[in-house]
């Protein structure tokens, strides 16, 4: 949800085929989308309205740490696994980590660098 929607209280979206996905906004702190069946996905701000946590319809939580500029410093998903990001003096990520939970073969431990022209 975009930081302009947050001063909007609630506003609903037609997605065609008679599916409409409601939209609410509870001051600063709580964002969440309705499904046509009803189904919530929230995103949880602070209060610089950084987006802290997002949940699935399925309650399955993604947490996310920023560093003293506001960047996204550490992304964690359900399963444990997480991404930590490392950015340059002008803000742009020269760097993304990935950790997995052992057991978990998906996300394999590694660490790459991107390079910006």
């Amino acid at each position: 949800m975009a930081r302009e929607d947050l001063r909007r209280r609630g506003r609903n979206q037609d997605a065609g085929q008679s599916k409409s996905y409601s939209y609410y906004v509870t001051g600063t702190s709580r964002g969440e989308r309705a499904d046509p069946l009803g189904n919530l996905y929230s995103v949880y701000y602070d209060d610089r309205a950084r987006a802290l946590q997002f949940i699935d319809e399925e309650n399955r939580a993604v947490n996310q740490t920023f560093d003293n500029h506001d960047r996204v410093a550490q992304r964690t998903y359900p399963e444990g696994n997480s991404v930590q990001f490392a950015y340059d003096d002008v803000t742009q990520q020269v760097k993304r980590s990935f950790s997995s939970v052992q057991g978990l073969s998906r996300l394999p431990k590694r660490s790459y660098r991107e390079s910006y022209c």
